[in-house]
């Protein structure tokens, strides 16, 4: 028993010796940045906090930045706790991470300078360990277009028509309701994700389009709805599916002797 409590201090001891962080900048698109972070000791506990120039906390000084988050995390939990009566989750394992771990920071402002802070955390304390590491990056500008899109309806088919021949954009649909329900009622959102799943997994050229497309939805859709509300959207973008103009959206309700679309 002596011997089990003295190996379990010195884990404790060991969780809680300062310990460096190895943080790369792996990818950078105007709106998204992927940043890797590796602790040179895979068992401590670590945590991070990341802030763009637009933020309240970007001129607040790293410790006092790292500290507050900290603290912010320590007042979710006790939240979770207690409307949970028992938490199933500790601190650590709801704000903290153990060995390498990959971070995707998304819906960034493009041409402004980010940071990010990683800090281990003494498991026991939940109080931060040793020095703050940090890294800066900043998105590049976006690359406007002033394409624009033709959308028109008949029967049960649309056609849309981008003003320019063989540049890039993405258009879809998506009930009314369920954007609503699960992207704070924006379409800019509920595309944003599409077209990011799309080019985090590899197959978004698949996915845009460059010319005039037809789509009939009576056909090629067997999930329509009969009477229900959908928003149709299309907008130009870049290579890694970044929006370069504005959305142009219709709302139209489905009719299967046609559709119906809304002023």
């Amino acid at each position: 028993m002596l011997f089990l409590a003295l190996f379990a201090v010195a884990c404790s001891d060991k969780l809680s010796q300062p310990c460096g962080f190895d943080i790369e900048v792996t990818t950078v698109t105007p709106s998204r940045a992927i940043i890797r972070i590796e602790p040179e000791n895979k068992d401590v506990w670590y945590t991070f906090t990341f802030t763009s120039e637009d933020d309240i906390y970007w001129q607040y000084k790293d410790e006092i930045h790292a500290d507050g988050s900290l603290e912010r995390y320590q007042q979710i939990y006790d939240a979770h706790a207690e409307f949970e009566h028992v938490s199933a989750a500790s601190f650590t394992d709801m704000f903290c991470y153990r060995g390498s771990m990959t971070y995707k920071a998304k819906n960034l402002s493009a041409g402004m300078r980010h940071r990010i802070l990683v800090f281990q955390v003494d498991p026991k304390t939940r109080l931060r360990v040793g020095d703050i590491h940090k890294i800066e990056l900043e998105t590049p500008a976006i690359e406007a277009s002033d394409i624009s899109f033709d959308i028109r309806f008949e029967g049960t088919t649309v056609k849309i028509t981008p003003s320019r021949e063989g540049e890039r954009y993405f258009w879809d649909y998506e009930r009314t309701d369920l954007i609503e329900s699960n992207y704070s009622f924006s379409n800019q959102v509920f595309l944003y994700n599409l077209l990011d799943m799309y080019w985090e997994y590899g197959f978004l050229d698949s996915m845009v389009s460059s010319g005039s497309i037809t789509w009939n939805f009576a056909t090629q859709d067997r999930d329509m709805i009969e009477g229900k509300q959908y928003s149709l959207s299309a907008v130009g973008t870049d290579k890694n599916g970044e929006f370069t103009t504005e959305l142009t959206t219709v709302d139209f309700i489905y009719r299967k002797n046609g559709i119906e679309v809304l002023p």
